[in-house]
């Protein structure tokens, strides 16, 4: 076994030409899998990051029927916002932050323009812990600290033309259906990174309480984890924060609540399992035809070992062997060049603003160990199997006609 190695190492260094442009096409294949697939393990990051920091929390409490007629922003399905109660979540083991939330509908007024809004009215205190991204999606002006202040979402501040400074009006029905105003000063414009309503606006959460007469109850309660954003440990927590909230509420994750953004990444990485098959199947189509040229320059040696009492079965290994070779090595250099550009580009940072949007989205690509090593191990067998067929048409020959061969 070891002397029908090292023939095979030999065949393959001996063969420099052949050798160097079948790794090259392998090199190339496996560095842009690897590179695709870091690129996308940063943009899925990124979205996670966006959503489970910067809009909805890793968790979100609600009212138990609150979520089947978000909609209707049914302000009677509410929770206890007091302190005590904060106090009770934060308390759980895993929860880094909770800010007590207010969404409803309302009419914006700036001037003489009006328009319709999804309104967010948050605790300048506890809105900044318990989603630390929530400032990066203000794109100008700054965020809301302290009562009497409101941010508008950039699009509908463009249908409004309100700048910071203005005065807003929001005009909404309260919780027993009287319409109510208060005003607010617009101190900054927001553009949300995910997808999803834009005509959005935030409001310091004491004057919506005072618009929509609440005192002091919320519509959610955004939660902070320590620990990661998705997976079996969010899942737990979200079960022991489910036992501290009793009936009083129902615990979800982010992505039970924005189950199309799961189903975005799921499509991602379909579209990135087609491109890898792309990739691979055009090397291994490569390496196949390799072999084959391989056998056919190879006739006349592949006679001699067989007349020399060669077994079929070793010219059939030598030829494996060899394609092994050469997809282990190429496979190793493509996904190490291909993880030194992600590494790279992950230090660096990708700016990639959403279509439409002009906000800054810096996405940062990341590959792991296991995802490299599971490139080189696919490039190593792909290459075997390839040469397959090649390998049996050389062990098959007879030895008689492969001497004779011209």
């Amino acid at each position: 076994m070891g002397s029908l190695l090292r023939i095979a190492l030999r065949n393959v260094a001996r063969n420099t030409r052949r050798s160097l442009l079948t790794g090259a096409a392998i090199f190339l294949g496996i560095g842009a899998l690897v590179g695709v697939r870091g690129f996308m393990q940063g943009f899925d990051d990124a979205i996670v990051a966006n959503m489970a920091e910067g809009r909805l929390g890793a968790l979100s409490i609600h009212h138990p029927g609150y979520l089947a007629s978000e909609e209707q922003a049914p302000l009677g399905l509410s929770l206890p916002g007091d302190a005590a109660f904060l106090a009770r979540l934060a308390e759980v083991p895993g929860v880094r932050a909770v800010a007590p939330r207010l969404a409803f509908s309302s009419a914006v007024n700036v001037g003489d323009e009006t328009a319709f809004a999804s309104v967010m009215g948050v605790d300048p205190a506890r809105e900044a812990p318990a989603l630390p991204r929530a400032a990066d999606n203000v794109v100008e002006g700054r965020a809301i600290a302290a009562p009497g202040e409101a941010v508008l979402g950039a699009e509908l501040a463009r249908a409004l033309h309100a700048r910071p400074g203005d005065t807003v009006t929001f005009l909404a029905s309260d919780r027993d259906g009287v319409l109510n105003a208060v005003e607010a000063r617009l101190v900054g414009l927001l553009a949300y990174k995910t997808p999803g309503d834009r005509r959005v606006a935030q409001l310091a959460l004491p004057d919506a309480d005072a618009l929509l007469r609440m005192e002091g109850r919320v519509t959610e309660i955004a939660v902070a984890a320590s620990g990661p954003k998705e997976g079996p440990a969010l899942l737990a927590l979200r079960d022991r924060l489910q036992a501290a909230v009793g009936v009083e509420g129902k615990v979800s994750t982010w992505a039970e609540i924005a189950s199309w953004l799961t189903d975005m990444l799921a499509y991602q990485k379909l579209m990135l399992a087609i491109i890898g098959f792309v990739f691979v199947a055009v090397v291994l189509t490569g390496i196949t035809n390799t072999m084959l040229m391989s056998v056919l320059e190879r006739v006349r040696e592949i006679g001699t070992l067989l007349a020399l009492g060669a077994r079929r079965r070793e010219i059939l290994a030598l030829f494996l062997a060899e394609s092994s070779f050469l997809g282990l090595l190429g496979g190793l250099a493509g996904g190490l060049a291909g993880s030194a550009v992600v590494y790279w580009l992950g230090r660096r940072g990708i700016d990639l603003p959403p279509p439409g949007m002009n906000v800054r989205n810096v996405i940062r690509p990341a590959v792991s160990l296991g995802q490299v090593a599971f490139a080189v191990g696919l490039a190593t067998a792909g290459a075997t199997l390839s040469a397959v067929y090649p390998a049996l048409k050389a062990s098959r020959m007879r030895p008689v006609e492969a001497l004779s061969h011209v």
